[in-house]
């Protein structure tokens, strides 16, 4: 244990500083495709909230009826709206999708 100290002290800061921008902005950031990814997992979150599952976006892109959640992992896309679902906002929701992103690195 003495050994693998220092290694989560290390990591520890790490994941301290990836979410700082974060925790002190105090709202969700957005990269390149942010909107993209964020409609895709509110797509799900509201299928799952409505029992209404379809490949055809019915709650998001302005209601176009677009086929996106089949060409990109359709199962992972639930599991980020069911968590969505759980956290019930978007701050939240992104800083446990980065601490879990960072620690599964980590490990």
């Amino acid at each position: 244990m003495r050994k693998n100290k220092a290694a989560i002290i290390v990591i520890a800061l790490a994941v301290l500083l990836m979410c700082s921008p974060l925790l002190l902005n105090n709202h969700a950031l957005l990269g390149v495709d942010g909107y993209f990814q964020y409609n895709r997992i509110y797509e799900a979150a509201l299928q799952l909230k409505n029992h209404n599952f379809s490949f055809i976006n019915l709650y998001s892109f302005q209601q176009a009826g677009r086929v996106v959640n089949s060409l990109y992992s359709p199962l992972i896309t639930y599991v980020a709206g069911g968590l969505l679902l759980l956290v019930g906002n978007w701050f939240r929701f992104q800083i446990l999708t980065l601490l879990s992103s960072i620690l599964s690195v980590a490990m």
